[in-house]
C-alpha cells in the first residue's frame, strides 16, 4: 500500500501537482496518465524518495520495485542480465518466451531493438518485484502484440498474490488494456477517470 497525504511537489517555486489523500490499495493495478511535463514521472521518482523538493506525507508499506523511463541495461547478454538480479533464465522460460526473447539470451545487449531493451528490462523488473511495480512508461518501443502480453504479465503477477500492486505510466491506447483504476494527473491534481 501507498498512502500520499498533503502531498505537493514544487519546482521552482510552482506546484507541480497537489494530493490531499490518495491510497494505493494492494491488489490493484493502476494505469496513470496525463499529458507530457504534468507530473507522472516525478511523482513515482517522489514515492521511491528520489526528490527532495515534495512536502507531506508518503506512507509506503512494502517493498517496491521501480523502472524508469530509460533503464540501465547491463553490458554483455539479456542472460547476464537476469543473472545480476539473481534470476536464471531457465526458471523464468515460460515468461520470457511468452515475450519472444528466448533466442535472445545469449546476444549482446547493444544489438537488441529498443522494444527488445524494454522488454528485458521489464521481465528483470517483474521478476524481482515482490509488493509493488512501479512502471514509467515501460512499454513505449514494443509492437501492439508485446504490449499486450506484458500487460497480461502485470496482470498474472498481480493474481499469483492479491497483496501486489502496479503501477504503470502510459501514453498507449488503454483499450488493449486490463486495469483496475485509470488515474489521470492534470491540472496539477490526481484524478480517478
Amino acid at each position: 500500500m501507498i498512502r500520499l497525504r498533503n502531498l505537493k511537489i514544487i519546482i521552482k517555486n510552482k506546484i507541480l501537482l497537489e494530493i490531499d489523500d490518495f491510497t494505493f490499495c494492494q491488489g490493484k493495478k493502476y494505469v496513470l496518465t496525463g499529458p507530457n511535463g504534468a507530473g507522472k514521472s516525478t511523482l513515482l521518482k517522489s514515492i521511491m524518495g528520489f526528490n527532495d523538493f515534495v512536502k507531506g506525507e508518503i506512507e509506503v508499506e512494502d517493498d517496491i520495485v521501480y523502472q524508469g523511463q530509460d533503464p540501465y541495461i547491463y553490458q554483455k547478454t539479456p542472460r547476464n542480465n537476469f543473472n545480476l538480479v539473481g534470476i536464471r533464465p531457465e526458471d523464468r522460460m515460460d515468461e520470457i518466451s511468452f515475450l519472444a526473447l528466448e533466442n535472445l539470451l545469449d546476444q549482446k545487449v547493444n544489438s537488441l531493438s529498443g522494444g527488445e531493451g524494454q522488454k528485458l528490462c521489464f521481465l528483470r523488473s517483474l521478476f524481482v518485484a515482490k509488493d509493488i511495480l512501479m512502471l514509467d512508461e515501460p512499454f513505449s518501443q514494443m509492437d501492439k502484440d508485446a504490449k499486450i502480453k506484458a500487460n497480461k504479465l502485470v496482470d498474472s503477477w498481480l493474481e499469483e498474490d492479491r497483496r501486489r500492486t502496479a503501477i504503470i505510466i502510459s501514453h498507449d491506447n488503454l483499450m488493449d488494456y486490463k486495469f483496475d483504476y485509470h488515474l489521470e494527473i492534470k491540472d496539477k491534481e490526481l484524478r480517478s477517470i
